[in-house]
């Protein structure tokens, strides 16, 4: 038996396909010319489209519809606070909580933390292997942090300055490797 090639198969299964589909919708419609079926067909695959919307259509998308603007009204310095009537005490003595207003809400004011002063400090007071936190403890926040890469690792330097002097303080891994004191 010969066998066919995949072009030829192709080619035939297709027609096959076609010409089933042509019977059924010629069936399905009480026979129909070639032209006939290809209309209905076209309306069958039309009807799974969703149809355009009627009308006009939307407005474009602007920057100005994703961000309006605010509009501010200016406050003029002539113009007079208009202070809230105060209701009139009840026959008991107690004013009616629905006609006063709520007081406004304000945040507390921040708590002040007055440090002390951190002291400079000197490469002689930074031993090799001090820690981190106790670096910033004993000499508080530094004037610069900058973060390198050394041998694949994070090297911090911290820089503390006094007038034309400044000591650098490297750390890695979280203890001190290095501290200099000297001008910059």
């Amino acid at each position: 038996m010969k066998s066919f090639s995949p072009a030829v198969f192709l080619c035939l299964m297709l027609i096959g396909v076609i010409g089933a589909y042509w019977l059924w919708l010629g069936t399905a419609g009480g026979g129909a010319t070639f032209s006939e079926v290809v209309e209905r067909a076209g309306q069958k695959v039309d009807s799974l489209w969703p149809k355009a919307p009627e009308g006009p259509p939307p407005a474009p998308i602007t920057e100005e519809t994703l961000h309006p603007k605010k509009t501010v009204v200016p406050v003029h310095r002539a113009q007079k606070k208009v202070e809230p009537e105060t209701p009139e005490p009840s026959e008991t003595g107690a004013v009616a909580a629905a006609n006063t207003p709520p007081a406004p809400l304000e945040p507390p004011p921040a708590p002040k933390v007055e440090r002390p002063p951190s002291r400079f400090p000197e490469a002689s007071e930074i031993p090799v292997g001090t820690e981190r936190f106790r670096l910033l403890a004993d000499f508080g926040r530094p004037a610069m942090i900058t973060t390198s890469m050394s041998d694949n690792r994070f090297v911090e330097t911290f820089v503390y300055f006094r007038g034309d002097t400044a000591t650098y303080v490297q750390v890695q891994d979280g203890r001190v490797i290095a501290a200099r004191t000297g001008s910059y």
